[in-house]
């Protein structure tokens, strides 16, 4: 109900949100969506974009608690606190996979892709890859290229909320860090 209200106003009077541009997003024809399909796409942003910024705000506080020296060490150089969420994403992002249909037949680790067949694709084994990471058991600060891990997808698979859940993991991070001094 309250998306719906949302949505409805921001058709009406427009505002400088996401909201809005979801409100007043378009097909390609120019044709406006039915706005019970712009509320389900509302919900599902807002029940996902919550879950996954807990998950990983569980995970990367469950790592400092766990590591009294990374403690420390973030504590001292609080420009730390912005790149550890993502190494902690690599292996522990908050998606452990997605799904994807074969659009063509292809081939996959040498193996026969029919067109379509339905894929799973395993984004916290690919973030523990070997062939990708060093050591990837090993939990490292400056993981060199650590912005490539998966957790977030890739390409027009990326997740729309990513950056504001960085921001706010990291945001809540500092700010407890700061009000803390042992976890």
């Amino acid at each position: 109900l309250f998306f719906f209200e949302y949505l409805n106003a921001r058709r009406e009077h427009p505002r400088d949100d996401v909201l809005t541009h979801l409100a007043q997003a378009t097909y390609p024809d120019g044709e406006l969506p039915d706005l019970l399909e712009m509320v389900k796409l509302s919900g599902f942003l807002f029940g996902a974009g919550q879950d996954t910024s807990a998950k990983l705000l569980s995970n990367a506080m469950r790592r400092i608690a766990e590591d009294p020296a990374l403690q420390q060490q973030l504590r001292e150089d609080p420009a730390l606190i912005p790149p550890m969420p993502e190494e902690v994403l690599r292996p522990e992002g908050s998606t452990k996979a997605t799904f994807r249909i074969a659009r063509r037949d292809t081939k996959i680790g040498g193996m026969d892709i029919r067109a379509g067949t339905r894929l799973t694709v395993a984004l916290a084994a690919a973030n523990r890859d070997p062939r990708r990471w060093e050591n990837p058991e090993e939990f490292r600060l400056n993981r060199p290229r650590i912005k490539e891990h998966l957790a977030f997808g890739r390409g027009v698979h990326t997740c729309a909320g990513a950056p504001l859940a960085r921001l706010e993991v990291a945001a809540i991070l500092q700010h407890f860090l700061q009000h803390t001094t042992h976890i």
